[in-house]
């Protein structure tokens, strides 16, 4: 219905997301692709129902396993500051989406 309609643009994002990761598969970025795409699905949560933060929380979840492999790819790196604070910044944004939907849903 009218939810659908409104969604399509979400949905077409999250398509897009996921082919831009699978066509970067040799990107030295692979697993900061893969920790957003395995996440983006968050941005959903409007069409979950009836609790929508557990299903955020699962998407940062599997965010977090990649967000874990990038911060061991880049441990003692010259760059390894800038991918932990990375890491760190979009597990929070995930954190917040979730804090917000249980104040406000």
């Amino acid at each position: 219905g009218d939810l659908q309609a409104l969604l399509k643009p979400i949905s077409i994002a999250v398509q897009d997301v996921t082919a831009f990761r699978e066509k970067n598969r040799a990107s030295k970025l692979f697993n900061h692709l893969s920790a957003i795409s395995e996440s983006i699905g968050a941005i959903g949560w409007v069409a979950v129902s009836p609790k929508p933060a557990p299903y955020c929380k699962q998407m940062a979840e599997a965010s977090q396993f990649y967000g874990n492999r990038v911060l061991k790819d880049f441990k003692g790196t010259a760059d390894g500051d800038k991918h932990t604070s990375w890491v760190r910044s979009f597990s929070q944004t995930l954190n917040e989406v979730e804090a917000f939907i249980k104040k406000y849903h």
